[in-house]
């Protein structure tokens, strides 16, 4: 099926948690689902060329009306794809400009594939020829592969003739324009049409939560003492609202690093991925603003909203003036990793490898001496006459308005950030977890109370600065005191979901912790235990079941979470219900317990006080299934429990299905058996994971999730990949339609699957 895209000129690189191939190997063809069309806006990619400055960058303009082939487009600029360009050239003699153009692979399963196998085509198309805004002339598509029915007849286009699974990149392809030599730039808007396995369904995992501490920060920054900001290699983004820290959403799913971070103030906050993307919040939303093509952005700084600089691979330099992004010219294509300017003057520094020193007094970048050759990782100043320069093997470069020299940190370890308040008051901080403190006559050995090499070091007001590091490492000193974790990190496991509505979700987890979605946020709940709590399930918004360790058996009626007993002394790990007044609750020592609407009552299914039972499921009343250990699973028809022969001895953790044929367990080897009405089929078996839950809106759009953040999707020829930007371990699985699903794991992460 073909699906049509807004694309962005970036480039990103995002693994997939397995190969296509590698799923295909472990199973056998599935039958293929209904097909629907979705609908939504579009956003087109408008793209800008200077033939002058050999640059082809893109932005994303409003989303427009609809047009023949509308309802297979989406809007959101980055969020599907990603074109990235390369080697833009002139030839005068011929007239002709080209770049090198590559595709990336930002949905969460690959796409110029009908089935995930078989290789199909990419296109990339011109839904608004070149027109030209600088000289005079007219611009020409000369290297078009063809022409087509998109939006509108006779449209060009560029074919991709391969597979490109999540987040990976297309070889390039040459583009090439006729371009006058009296057209100085020009414009066009082009779209994506591509193959897709799954047309309906989750098209991506955002994390809304959690996730993160197992990744390193790289950069930290805040506005004041509650709005602080962190960001690191998961490609998350931690808020600090004054009572606990927060994931924030980004507008790409896609889990690249994060390598820089600066803000102006509370409504002006930039952000840049170690693959080049720009991203901008205003006080309401994070957006993409800028992509430029094949570079890394290592470091931004900027003196206000219309001044922000952005410094990476190659030399590059980028520059904000409040509307738009440009290019600025350097004398080096050595690596850049830090900027910093003096916000009062015209000065700006940037530093990288090889003890690179580039300097802008507001007429162009131009090279300092170092005196050193060892990598330069971070530059911070008070002043355009006090500038502090540190790189590895613990250097420290001043410059005192007029030279560098060395200074002695007391320190060989590697320093990869400064800051500090004013000229006697200077941190640096790098590898082993060493800090270091400059009192205007020394450097000074401070404990930064961890030895995780750190990255990242800010601060506000007299005494409030924080470092981030390795391991999700962040510590906090305030009025003088001992550097010292942070709290309020997302972090609890969560061990369950159900959701009533896209806007009414329930995720539970350790510590009796209760969440609640209401389509914006997720806040907690009181839940009146400090057990662990295993599973969740409702009969409808008002009327909520969670089970746990202890016995604990939780009810909601839509304002408050009640125990209710009989509370048997032992874990409970799974709940579900065919009604209000048919629910059953499984756990260890062979409990399974009823619910008629009035009371609890115990149901002897076999296997004794030393069966351990770990979820439940049924497609009715007369149709239930109950999973355990050692490949236990046994089997209510309405009028007595049986035991099930599923061909395994591995515990099997979950149990879902669309209907009494069509059944699913998983757990353990990688175990993931199907029922369809006559035998149970192994689909994958023995493979290096662990499955915690499987769950489904049909027979369609089914999803199984696993430990180190497996997420598997069945499709028409198999089980596939998804990618997830989290590899912490996912224990449950909730899916409410098609396109609107929820994963909840280790470290406190949510997963929303949407569109």
């Amino acid at each position: 099926m073909n699906r049509l895209l807004p694309l962005r000129i970036a480039l990103a690189a995002v693994g997939a948690a397995l190969s296509c191939a590698a799923c295909r190997d472990l199973l056998p063809p599935a039958p293929a689902g209904p097909s629907q069309q979705p609908t939504s806006a579009r956003a087109a990619m408008e793209c800008s060329v200077s033939r002058v400055d050999r640059t082809l960058r893109c932005a994303s303009p409003a989303p427009v009306a609809g047009g023949p082939r509308a309802n297979l487009t989406y809007g959101g600029q980055g969020i599907h794809v990603r074109l990235a360009s390369s080697g833009v050239t002139y030839d005068g003699g011929a007239e002709e400009l080209h770049a090198d153009v590559t595709v990336q692979n930002l949905f969460d399963e690959p796409i110029g594939t009908p089935n995930g196998y078989t290789v199909g085509q990419t296109r990339v198309f011109y839904s608004i020829l070149p027109y030209v805004v600088g000289g005079t002339g007219t611009v020409a598509v000369d290297s078009a592969d063809g022409t087509d029915t998109f939006l509108a007849p006779d449209q060009p286009y560029y074919a991709y003739d391969e597979l490109i699974r999540p987040g990976a990149i297309s070889s390039p392809r040459t583009w090439w324009w006729s371009v006058p030599a009296t057209v100085d730039s020009f414009r066009f808007t082009v779209y994506v049409e591509t193959e897709v396995p799954f047309e309906t369904g989750v098209l991506h995992w955002t994390r809304q939560s959690g996730g993160q501490s197992q990744r390193n920060v790289r950069g930290i920054w805040g506005s004041g003492a509650n709005d602080v900001y962190a960001v690191g290699d998961d490609g998350g983004l931690l808020h600090w609202d004054g009572a606990g820290w927060v994931a924030t959403p980004m507008p790409c799913g896609c889990g690249d690093p994060f390598h820089a971070l600066w803000g102006s103030g509370p409504h002006d906050v930039w952000a840049a991925t170690d693959y080049g993307t720009i991203l901008h919040y205003d006080g309401s939303e994070w957006g993409p603003t800028y992509t430029p093509g094949y570079t890394h952005v290592y470091g931004l700084w900027g003196s206000g909203p219309g001044d922000v600089l952005a410094v990476g691979d190659s030399g590059s330099v980028n520059h904000f003036d409040g509307s738009d992004w440009t290019p600025q010219a350097t004398p080096t294509l050595i690596p850049l990793n830090g900027v910093w300017g003096d916000a009062s003057g015209p000065d700006r520094w940037a530093v990288g490898d090889s003890g690179t020193i580039l300097h802008d007094l507001g007429g162009g970048w131009e090279p300092q001496a170092s005196g050193v050759s060892m990598p330069l990782w971070g530059v911070w100043g008070t002043s355009a006459t006090d500038v502090f320069a540190v790189g590895d093997a613990g250097t420290v470069l001043h410059w005192n308005g007029t030279a560098w020299s060395a200074m002695d940190p007391g320190t060989t370890n590697d320093l990869q950030a400064v800051w500090g308040r004013s000229a006697t008051d200077v941190y640096a901080a790098g590898s082993g977890g060493v800090l270091v403190h400059w009192d205007g006559a020394a450097w000074s050995p401070v404990d930064a109370g961890t030895s995780d090499d750190l990255h990242a070091l800010w601060g506000v007001g007299a005494s409030l600065a924080y470092l981030g590091g390795d391991n999700g490492t962040i510590q906090r000193t305030s009025g003088g005191g001992a550097w010292t974790p942070v709290s309020g990190m997302p972090g609890n496991q969560l061990n369950g979901a159900w959701a009533a509505g896209a806007s009414n979700a329930f995720a539970v987890g350790d510590f009796g912790q209760v969440l609640h979605w209401d389509g914006a946020d997720w806040t907690s709940q009181t839940s009146n235990t400090v057990n662990r709590l295993q599973a969740v399930w409702g009969a409808a918004a008002n009327n909520v079941w969670a089970v746990g360790n202890g016995g604990t058996i939780l009810h909601y009626d839509g304002t408050d979470w009640t125990p209710v007993g009989p509370e048997p002394e032992t874990v409970l790990h799974g709940v579900w219900g065919s009604s209000a007044t048919d629910v059953y609750v499984v756990g260890e020592a062979g409990v399974v317990l009823h619910w008629d609407g009035a009371a609890w009552t115990p149901v002897d299914v076999g296997g004794g006080v030393e069966a351990y039972w770990f979820a439940v499921w049924g497609s009715g009343p007369a149709d239930v299934y109950v999973v355990g250990m050692d490949g236990a699973v046994v089997h209510w028809d309405g009028a007595s429990w049986t035991p099930v022969d599923a061909y395994v001895s591995e515990s099997l953790y979950a149990v879902w299905g669309s209907a009494p044929d069509d059944v699913y367990v998983v757990g353990q080897n990688g175990t993931l058996m199907h029922w369809d009405g006559t035998d149970w089929n192994p689909e994958i078996f023995g493979a290096p994971w662990t499955f915690r839950g499987v769950g489904g809106s049909d027979a369609a759009h089914v999803y199984a999730v696993g430990t180190d953040g497996i997420m598997l999707r069945r499709g028409p020829y198999g089980w596939y990949p998804m990618t997830t930007a989290t590899d912490v371990d996912l224990n449950a699985v909730w899916v409410q339609a098609p396109g609107q699903a929820f994963a909840v794991g280790g470290n406190g992460v949510i997963l929303n699957g949407h569109r």
